[in-house]
């Protein structure tokens, strides 16, 4: 079904707040508020977007049920090269190591094909992960 898939038909640009006679009140933002909306930038490529979110998200003290949901914000810090904050993000995500270590060398493989990315960010995530990053 995935082939069928059409990411053009989402609409990215909804309404900042909906009316409240209608749907009443916003909800509190919790982490699903915060993922689901990076992973809506993602689609759309609005890096500095989600590194807003995740400072919000981190404010509030927001961290999400599984560590694949902050893949889009590593991606975001990334690609706005924030390579730090890619890191420490990583570290947080890759626990435990033995399950989404793997998962998460793949995504910073793609990462480092990146036009800012160097070889002291390359080697600082290999030690992290402990996986060969070679290009």
């Amino acid at each position: 079904m995935l082939a069928l898939t059409n990411l053009d038909r989402v609409i990215g640009n909804i309404p900042s707040s909906l009316p409240q006679e209608i749907y009443g009140p916003e909800i509190e933002h919790t982490w699903c508020y915060f993922f689901e909306k990076a992973d809506l930038d993602r689609q759309y490529g609005q890096w500095d977007e989600i590194v807003k979110l995740w400072n919000e998200a981190q404010s509030k003290k927001a961290r999400p049920n599984v560590p694949v949901e902050y893949v889009p914000f590593i991606q975001g810090a990334a690609h706005t090269g924030n390579w730090d904050m890619a890191l420490e993000i990583t570290k947080a995500a890759n626990f435990p190591s033995d399950i989404n270590g793997n998962f998460l060398c793949g995504i910073w493989k793609n990462l480092l094909t990146n036009p800012g990315a160097n070889s002291n960010i390359q080697a600082k995530a290999q030690d992290l992960l402990e996986c060969s990053l070679a290009k």
